[in-house]
């Protein structure tokens, strides 16, 4: 197996040097694994990054970049051949994980497809893509970019479904990626998405009831539905057979409520259980999220954008 470019990771379609195909110096590694000169520098970037923040950053690049320079000038890839598939495999996937735990999401997704570049059936590497596939995707305002984002998010979900159809984290980016895909759907679309999320996210459920991931994925589904008008869901059920029953505004709200209860600081789960309450005219509580949203410090990069949502929510709440 070869080490290729290719990796879509940026708010456009971004090509990533790091891996490279048909190099001409690459090093075997237990006769599996071919490995280039910049291949090993954007593994050893990607796990140095992992560890820095802001200028450390650069500091890091230049340092990988600059050894990547010597191995390819002495010659010294030789030195690693005795790493072996699982060395560089479980570096990665510790890097990848210190990533996510800083919610550099799109280095966190790089290095899960270095990761599947040499064991391409990795199934933790394979739910942990596709998890950021849909992560990323829905941060685009184009649908033709959502939806891009959220058929890979499901092309590697069904890969890892394959090898462990009862793991709860193969069903949940299952639900996940179908919930995606329902979000920016026509109804028959929707429908079908919509009943095969409730399936995977049960399951899920019923393995691990305090993964708030999955609380989300639940709350947003009973949302989506739940605000469809009359006409709607009549014709929903009419064509498509209906939609998955007990679904309203009212469960989406308590499924929001276990997912703040889980992860209180998370914004972005505040948010969107204002929105849901105020839907349903509860303006108090929708007050008291909003004051306790805006309290908590951001964390992903989308925190400072719904923190600007929150606080406008709550000046039109109080004028």
């Amino acid at each position: 197996m070869q080490c290729h470019a290719g990796h879509i990771v940026d708010d456009q379609i971004r090509e990533s040097p790091l891996l490279e195909h048909g190099s001409e110096n690459t090093t075997s590694l237990d006769q599996s694994v071919k490995i280039s000169p910049s291949c090993l520098t954007g593994i050893m970037r990607q796990i140095l990054l992992s560890s820095f923040s802001g200028k450390q950053k650069l500091c890091a690049k230049v340092s990988t970049i600059a050894l990547g320079l010597l191995f390819y000038q002495w010659n010294l890839l030789g030195s690693v051949q005795d790493l072996g598939e699982d060395y560089l495999v479980s570096g990665l996937l510790l890097s990848a994980g210190q990533l996510r735990e800083k919610h550099l999401d799109r280095e966190a997704l790089d290095t899960y497809l270095h990761i599947l570049e040499i064991a391409p059936d990795h199934f933790e590497a394979l739910c942990g893509a596709s998890y950021l596939y849909g992560e990323l995707g829905k941060r685009f305002k184009e649908k033709k970019q959502q939806r891009e984002f959220y058929e890979k998010a499901l092309e590697l979900a069904k890969r890892s479904f394959q090898q462990a159809p009862e793991h709860p984290e193969s069903n949940l980016v299952m639900a996940w990626a179908y919930g995606g895909i329902a979000l920016i759907s026509e109804s028959g679309e929707k429908v079908e998405a919509g009943k095969k999320v409730k399936k995977h996210i049960d399951l899920v459920l019923e393995n691990r009831p305090e993964d708030d991931r999955a609380w989300y994925i639940l709350a947003n589904l009973n949302y989506t539905v739940g605000k469809a008008s009359f006409l709607q869901k009549a014709f929903a059920k009419l064509l498509f057979g209906g939609v998955p029953p007990n679904m309203t505004v009212e469960a989406a709200i308590e499924a929001y409520r276990k997912a703040v209860e889980i992860k209180p600081d998370y914004i972005l789960y505040r948010y969107e259980l204002t929105r849901a309450l105020l839907r349903e005219g509860s303006e108090e509580e929708a007050r008291q999220h909003l004051r306790r949203a805006l309290q908590s410090e951001p964390q992903t990069e989308d925190d400072p954008a719904l923190l600007e949502e929150c606080q406008k929510l709550l000046r039109k709440l109080d004028n």
